[in-house]
């Protein structure tokens, strides 16, 4: 399965944009990027692994679930959409090239019947808002069958575990329990269950759950004390400096920019690309030639209110004197932000 992932260190992107670009494309561009790290290819090795089992296992196999788990901003959506976008394509099995589907657990309506709506509107049924949960159910596996899908991949399950459930960290109500068997015994594939830290509790408590689980893994986020973890997060950094829109890259990889990076992010994928988005558009609209410490502070004050300790660490990381970082520390905080990916 290794020769049909990316090598370790490889940054992607679905588009590169120029510095005159609109701030939208640019954020896009971004939040689109994926970078290779040990993490990100073990969880493609198992999910693929996973596929490939489901290819050769008995149609009455149950042991079908993994799995993924980790924070807001750990990269788990970056890992799925990886895998359902690219890498399943190059799996082969008896209906030709792989496929997979990937469905968002609905925050509102976290139900049986609202995934069901998901993967039938995700598979193209175009009365996908019709029906009962169980004829929803019936024909996700006619269009699962007709379509060759080897995979559905469910991200954010904790909007249904979470939602559902009350009381102890053990426990889950039996909606949230009744929707994943239905679902799993409807549609007989593999699923990958894209869960936090505290939903995660909630379903390995769960005898149902852990009996028809075949794999876990958890996305830590990159730890500076850890050589190897910081030593990606430094390639990362310096990827990502290379492949932003100015004519010579951006060393965001400088080891005391890379620290204070890290601390203020908390090794976190996600957080890190939103602090260099607002980072971006700052130095764009300032005529900058590229990111630096001067950028990043006015990111980290807009994002998260211009802590002390964060003016600090960055003006250290960037020597920047004292007029500077008054004059950047003083602009504008509160801008709203999406919580990230």
């Amino acid at each position: 399965m290794d020769g049909l992932i990316a090598p370790l260190g490889t940054l992607t992107m679905p588009r590169r944009t120029a510095p005159e670009a609109t701030a939208e494309d640019r954020k896009a561009s971004l939040s689109g990027m994926f970078f290779m790290h040990r993490r990100a290819r073990t969880a493609l090795r198992r999910m693929a692994d996973l596929y490939a089992f489901g290819l050769r296992a008995d149609p009455e196999e149950d042991k079908l679930l993994m799995l993924l788990v980790g924070e807001s901003g750990s990269g788990k959506s970056r890992v799925v959409r990886k895998f359902a976008e690219e890498v399943v394509g190059a799996i082969r099995g008896p209906a030709g090239d792989g496929k997979a589907v990937r469905v968002t657990c609905p925050s509102r309506n976290a139900s049986t019947k609202g995934i069901a709506m998901n993967i039938l509107q995700a598979l193209g049924d175009p009365h996908w808002e019709r029906g009962s949960e169980s004829r929803m159910l019936l024909r996700a596996k006619a269009f699962v069958a007709e379509l060759g899908v080897g995979m559905l991949i469910l991200d954010e399950v904790h909007h249904l575990v979470l939602a559902n459930s009350s009381g102890s960290v053990g426990t889950m109500s039996r909606n949230a329990k009744d929707a994943l068997k239905m679902i799993s015994e409807s549609l007989r594939i593999p699923i990958v269950l894209v869960v936090n830290g505290e939903a995660e509790g909630r379903l390995i408590a769960q005898p149902e759950i852990k009996r028809r689980q075949r794999a876990q893994f958890s996305m830590e986020p990159f730890s500076w004390s850890d050589p190897d973890d910081r030593a990606e997060h430094r390639l990362f950094l310096r990827e990502l400096g290379r492949s932003l829109p100015f004519s010579a890259p951006s060393a965001l990889h400088a080891l005391p920019l890379a620290r204070a990076i890290h601390a203020h992010c908390e090794g976190l994928i996600g957080q890190t690309v939103q602090l260099v988005e607002h980072a971006l558009d700052i130095a764009v609209d300032a005529g900058e030639l590229g990111i630096d410490a001067s950028a990043l502070l006015a990111a980290a004050a807009a994002l998260y209110g211009g802590r002390t300790d964060l003016v600090q660490s960055f003006a250290a990381a960037g020597q920047l004197d004292s007029a500077k970082t008054a004059r950047v520390a003083s602009r504008p905080t509160g801008v709203p932000v999406a919580e990230p990916r």
